[in-house]
């Protein structure tokens, strides 16, 4: 299964990546909202994980246009926002998760296996 990741913090955006490829998931990185936009393609990824808060758009609105394209991608959130109730605001605009960043390992544990559910 192919997974768009999207985070303008690099280092995150790395461990993230690693993490999904060693468990057997096909990556694409973008570092950049807008290039990530630019280069999805409908039915090429099961999943978009992105981080919320990024300089091009935020990940609510990364969101909306990628399932302005594809309905029926799933897309998760993740932020160290403290935004006041961004996790009800995420999932109410469409969100399948939305996670508190720094990421746990339990977090990570628990993208897998929600996004393995959603092998077909």
């Amino acid at each position: 299964m192919r997974v768009m990741l999207v985070d303008d913090d690099i280092s995150s955006l790395e461990v993230l990546n690693d993490v999904l490829i060693l468990n057997g998931f096909e990556c694409d990185a973008y570092d950049n909202p807008k290039v990530a936009l630019q280069r999805y393609e409908k039915g090429k990824y099961r999943a978009v994980l992105t981080d919320y808060l990024m300089n091009e758009m935020n990940g609510i609105e990364l969101m909306k246009e990628l399932k302005k394209m594809d309905p029926d991608i799933v897309v998760m959130i993740y932020s160290a926002c403290d935004h006041f109730n961004l996790d009800e605001i995420a999932l109410k605009n469409g969100a399948f998760n939305f996670f508190a960043k720094p990421i746990s390992w339990t977090d990570i544990e628990k993208v897998l296996t929600e996004l393995k559910k959603l092998k077909v």
